[in-house]
């Protein structure tokens, strides 16, 4: 004859199973949060890719805004003419030559980025014009190193102008410690990004010019530099603000 289980024996059968599940739950949160970090590794590393070809068509320059010229933005039949600095977060606008707006976002957004939409007259709406991508471009690359060379005398340089000229990949001296792109976004994270002053503290996927990804902490890097004139609208920052620019050193 077979023995049925009894209620308390049910009872206590489920409770285990809650328990297992209770002690299992962090442990694949943890796991698909560690997942979705690798996508945007990856994503780092395919957008260094796009920049590289820009560079081999370029000459070997890196990507930069050109002041008073008019971009494409995200949103459909959008033009915008941003100025130098903007090129930070506005990179995208630069390398839909490479890849247009629409498959490139697969890339420009980190696993769980969300962008609303904006009117565009009529009924007709588009995708946010806002920032287009979840990675941060070193603003570094976007003016010659002279202008984060230490200075004592503490004058304003005079060769300001000549120094707003386009970097290139031939300047860069230490391609497997210099920083060039990073996820500032985070968003699969399930609480919110740890930051000091203006500096991610958590590991983030961070992509160096050599080729090669790693999660590190932007806020652990080498201290940045003022510049008198380099990104004056943006606050100083660790890794935007490498001392000697694209020939100097994050980590």
């Amino acid at each position: 004859m077979k023995r049925a289980f009894s209620l308390i024996e049910l009872l206590i059968t489920i409770g285990v199973i809650g328990i297992l599940i209770a002690l299992s739950v962090p442990a694949l949160r943890g796991v698909r949060a560690d997942s979705l970090k690798t996508v945007s590794l990856s994503n780092v590393r395919s957008i260094l890719v796009l920049f590289d070809m820009y560079a081999d068509r370029y000459k070997g320059q890196y990507p930069i805004i050109w002041e008073g010229t008019w971009y494409q933005m995200p949103c459909p039949g959008m033009t915008a003419s941003p100025y130098r600095w903007e090129t930070v977060y506005r990179w995208p606008a630069v390398i839909i030559e490479l890849m247009d707006w629409e498959h490139g976002r697969a890339i420009f957004l980190a696993p769980r980025a969300r962008r609303g939409t904006v009117e565009l007259g009529g009924n007709v709406t588009g995708d946010d014009c806002g920032d287009p991508t979840s990675y941060d471009y070193s603003q570094s690359f976007l003016a010659r190193p002279e202008l984060w060379a230490p200075r004592t005398d503490g004058n304003f340089p005079t060769l300001q102008q000549q120094w707003l000229a386009p970097t290139f990949q031939s300047d860069v001296l230490h391609p497997s410690r210099k920083a060039i792109l990073w996820d500032w976004e985070m968003p699969y994270l399930s609480r919110p990004k740890k930051v000091i002053g203006l500096d991610i503290a958590e590991p983030t996927a961070v992509q160096f010019t050599d080729g090669h990804g790693e999660f590190r902490a932007p806020s652990s890097a080498t201290p940045p530099i003022r510049s008198d004139f380099a990104g004056a609208r943006r606050p100083i920052q660790r890794l935007h603000n490498t001392e000697n620019g694209v020939r100097g050193i994050d980590y």
